[in-house]
């Protein structure tokens, strides 16, 4: 027996974005505008990738810095795959919502399931982006040291991950 939502899928169609703006009628033409402004908007480096943060929540009531590596070279350009492989518009705006992610597993899942050293990812389901980074604890689960070093590797549009590949993935 089929389920509700495999039935549902054959009558359901995907809206594409220019579907819906040529939809909108003419008495909304500001907030047409202002969608085809935002759609054309070009991307923007307004700043470099992070290279530290503090995490706002405390480890064994200590502050923990965290220092960001990024594998970006001419080869393995980041800022072009954020531009080419999100829906990004800025670096920016890649940074907040990266650090936010951070933010949101750190120091959290420090012993479980982040015990050790190694490559883990992150999968953004809003911004449909995986990112993959390798985490070094620098002995804080100890108590010995306050900063952790992640070293970003890649950026991949959507769900990517390759599970076997890393330690864990995390889905938010």
């Amino acid at each position: 027996m089929k389920s509700i939502l495999e039935v549902l899928s054959n009558y359901i169609e995907e809206a594409r974005f220019s579907d819906i703006l040529n939809r909108i009628s003419g008495d909304d033409k500001f907030m047409l505008d202002t969608l085809k402004k935002e759609r054309d908007r070009k991307f923007t480096e307004d700043r470099n990738l992070p290279t530290q943060t503090t995490l706002k929540k405390r480890y064994n009531n200590k502050k923990i810095k965290v220092w960001f590596n990024w594998n970006h070279t001419a080869k393995h350009n980041l800022v072009s795959r954020i531009e080419n492989r999100t829906n990004l518009k800025s670096i920016n705006e890649f940074s907040e919502i990266f650090i936010n992610a951070i933010n949101t597993i750190l120091p959290d899942y420090i012993g479980y399931p982040i015990n050790r050293d190694g490559r883990y990812g992150i999968y953004l389901e809003e911004d449909n982006i995986s990112i993959i980074f390798y985490i070094k604890l620098n002995r804080v689960p100890f108590g010995e040291s306050n900063e952790i070093y992640v070293d970003v590797i890649t950026i991949l549009t959507g769900e990517k991950i390759i599970p076997k590949t890393v330690q864990d993935v995390f889905y938010l």
